[in-house]
């Protein structure tokens, strides 16, 4: 694939993903940083757009419809942006930090990647290039090299372990570089209660009674949290069956340890261990902060399967 169609792929890509009826307000030629992913192209009449959401997806489309030349205000029912993609810092030390939410990124995630380099984010190999990891299911306890173990992968079907890459430094700085162009747009601890479309406007209320006027809504939430909000008219009976209980999510909990040695490298260990009864769990990824602290991460996904990582 040429660089030329690769980019046109990922600009075509972002524009399904914030709503390619909104297009770019300005000549195509005029616009600034043309090497975004998710550039918008064309030319179309400026919108008022409300977003639903400071997730990924709202952030992106954020972006993009402000350089396109749109006007956008972007409701988020919590007090940080990212969604799903949490980096947690306290209460840890030295500089240490935890990922709450997405952190491992595939080589075919190209606009994760294209956005990572458009922002000048430095990305670094998801799992340890040294020391061994170990494996203990059903009791019994393996220790694999490290090469063998990058040659692996984490399901079948899956890239390897080595192919996978992170943002060092944390995940969320990827959401913080959207937002730094985003500080008036971004309303945070603004949950919405209600959208209500008419012919020519839209007006969403929050649930503190903030009304809000536009022209176009883009709601970016989750189907868990989408049913929390009243649409007048109502949505599809396809979307309200979806939100109403018509989707698969998988239960999954993290729990982090800070530690003042990595006693574990003693033994050749790099601190990625897999834990299952019954099952697979999936593989952590880790990092290596300044200092002799480490901070170990449990994630159980489903029931009796366990992952411990180190960062």
């Amino acid at each position: 694939m040429t660089d030329l169609t690769r980019r046109e792929f990922l600009r075509r890509s972002a524009a399904l993903a914030a709503g390619a009826v909104i297009i770019s307000c300005e000549d195509e030629k005029e616009q600034a940083d043309p090497d975004s992913p998710g550039t918008l192209t064309g030319k179309h009449p400026a919108k008022d757009v409300i977003i639903i959401g400071a997730g990924m997806a709202g952030m992106v489309a954020g972006y993009e419809l402000k350089r396109a030349g749109h006007s956008v205000t972007i409701l988020e029912a919590r007090d940080r942006i990212g969604g799903r993609v949490y980096t947690v810092r306290a209460p840890f030390s030295d500089g240490h930090f935890a990922e709450a939410g997405a952190a491992r990124i595939p080589p075919d995630h190209d606009l994760t990647l294209g956005y990572a380099e458009h922002f000048d984010l430095e990305l670094n190999p998801f799992y340890p290039q040294s020391g061994s990891f170990v494996d203990l299911t059903d009791g019994t306890r393996s220790v694999i090299p490290n090469a063998d173990f990058l040659d692996g992968r984490p399901w079948p079907g899956s890239v390897k372990h080595k192919e996978y890459v992170k943002i060092s430094g944390g995940t969320e700085l990827l959401p913080k570089s959207f937002a730094g162009s985003l500080t008036d747009e971004i309303a945070q601890s603004k949950p919405v209660k209600s959208v209500e479309q008419s012919s020519d406007s839209v007006i969403v209320t929050a649930v503190d009674g903030s009304l809000y006027s536009g022209d176009r809504v883009l709601c970016t939430v989750p189907l868990p949290v989408l049913n929390k909000i009243e649409f007048s008219p109502s949505l599809s009976a396809e979307k309200k069956a979806a939100m109403s209980g018509g989707y698969s999510y998988a239960p999954s909990t993290r729990v982090f340890v800070q530690f003042k040695t990595r006693f574990w490298e003693s033994d050749g260990l790099n601190g990625l261990h897999r834990l299952a009864r019954g099952g697979v769990a999936a593989d952590v990824g880790q990092g290596r902060a300044p200092g002799d602290h480490h901070v170990l991460s449990e994630v159980r996904s489903g029931c009796g399967d366990r992952s411990i990582g180190s960062r």
